[in-house]
């Protein structure tokens, strides 16, 4: 996977972080399409996901903040909104976007044991997180 090799972003108080640059990463996803996401996620039809500066999200859930798992959780939590909002299909998408918050962390010198512990918790308890969160009412 090649990606910007770091972040850089802003502790907040509603979100817990949000990107201070924009993030580049090329991923294996193809659209026949660009995908605009909200103002600040893109993917290419190369693959290319930008994460542009302003992005908010939350860090890890269950897992403390080290700086080994913030570059991932970013990218994590925008594959994951891409599932919710219809332009990925979890069953396809869910155990990629979740291998790729495992190889970030690595990536980034988080110890082995503990990158396998964040992919098995993702595996385990974050399926709801990639289904749809679009209500209808009354």
């Amino acid at each position: 996977m090649s990606t910007t090799p770091y972040i850089r972003y802003r502790k907040r108080r509603a979100w817990n972080y949000s990107l201070a640059e924009t993030l580049y990463v090329q991923t294996a996803l193809r659209p026949v399409y660009i995908i605009h996401c909200g103002p600040h996620l893109t993917v290419h039809i190369d693959g290319m996901m930008v994460i542009s500066a302003g992005y908010c999200w939350d860090g890890a859930t269950w897992f403390p903040d080290f700086d080994s798992i913030k570059r991932a959780s970013v990218i994590h939590d925008a594959l994951y909104q891409l599932m919710r909002e219809g332009y990925l299909e979890a069953d396809r998408w869910r155990e990629y976007a979740d291998s790729v918050l495992h190889d970030c962390c690595i990536e980034d010198g988080m110890l082995p044991f503990l990158a396998k512990a964040v992919y098995r918790g993702v595996r385990l308890g974050a399926a709801s997180a990639a289904r749809s969160d679009v209500l209808t009412a009354p």
